[in-house]
């Protein structure tokens, strides 16, 4: 009897515990940035989630995180379609981008994490 009060305490413990859980993160909507030849601003600061996807099919997208002169030969590349995802990210940094040619649209999803 004791231990199935101990797993009806702990059943009810744990249902009032994860809405708290859920509430920890949360999620702006996913917007498209316009990124040129130039370093564009991707995700500014005060975020600690950072999810970046290249929509262009046949441009990669370089960035840097708080180097505002970010250009293809110092930038990190990501490829056409490619989706990469920064968590625990310090919230004073900044993530910019730049374009081979043209321009190129990224989609960016920011958030607050645990």
């Amino acid at each position: 009897m004791k231990r199935l009060l101990r797993a009806a305490a702990l059943a009810a413990a744990l249902c009032f515990a994860t809405p708290a859980l859920a509430a920890r993160s949360s999620y702006l909507p996913t917007v498209t940035v316009s990124v040129g030849t130039s370093a564009t601003v991707l995700a500014a600061a005060g975020f600690s989630f950072v999810e970046v996807c290249n929509q262009d099919a046949s441009k990669t997208l370089f960035w840097s995180w708080n180097d505002p002169a970010v250009t293809t030969a110092t930038g990190r590349p990501l490829y056409p379609g490619a989706c990469i995802q920064w968590v625990d990210v310090s919230t004073d940094q900044i993530l910019r981008g730049v374009a081979v040619s043209g321009t190129l649209d990224a989609r960016v999803t920011k958030g607050f994490g645990r």
